[in-house]
């Protein structure tokens, strides 16, 4: 896995690496070289200096240079929230489609928690701009079951939408599964 600049992906390089390389070597001057190997663009540019630095100094500068500029957790939290609600409209009902929407709106939601920005995921006018993408039959259907706990005065939560949108998905494909089977007399 390599990375260049994109948010979403900070957290899942930083782990991914750590684990699977620095945790593995003995030193700091791999570290650092293996490091600078695996980024790519901006984020290689804003860390290869760091190469010139003592080797414990170097890997130490070049993480702090990649959490400031790349893994901020405001900018994680809005370049997550930004990929949901910025997306096209769907327009079918198509389990693939609807498979990615869950995985994107589990991974986002997820990472927000770690974070300690859920409460950006659950702002009305987050939740409005996500419900938008959903084709008008899921918008209608995502009404009903909101409704219920409006009626107990509780909001409903991105939590909700995305158990919901995870059981959208699961009963498209179902139907699709069977839409598509011939059935022999």
């Amino acid at each position: 896995m390599h990375f260049a600049r994109n948010p979403l992906k900070y957290w899942l390089f930083l782990r991914s690496f750590e684990s699977g390389i620095a945790s593995k070597l003995g030193d700091d001057e791999g570290r650092l070289s293996y490091l600078i190997h695996y980024c790519r663009d901006e984020a290689r540019e804003a860390i290869k200096s760091c190469a010139i630095l003592d080797p414990s100094e170097g890997y130490s500068e070049a993480l702090k240079i990649l959490k400031r500029r790349f893994g901020q957790p405001h900018l994680i939290a809005r370049a997550h929230i930004d990929n949901l609600i910025d997306g096209p409209v769907l327009r079918s009902m198509d389990p693939t489609v609807l498979m990615k929407l869950a995985s994107d709106m589990r991974n986002c939601k997820n990472t927000l928690q770690q974070l300690e920005y859920v409460a950006d995921l659950n702002s009305s006018k987050t939740l409005a701009a996500f419900i938008r993408r959903l084709p008008p039959q899921l918008q209608f259907n995502w009404s009903e079951l909101a409704s219920s706990p409006l009626r107990r005065d509780r909001e409903p939560l991105f939590s909700d939408l995305t158990d919901f949108v995870d059981e959208r998905a699961d009963v498209s494909m179902v139907h699709q599964s069977y839409s598509s089977s011939s059935v022999s007399p």
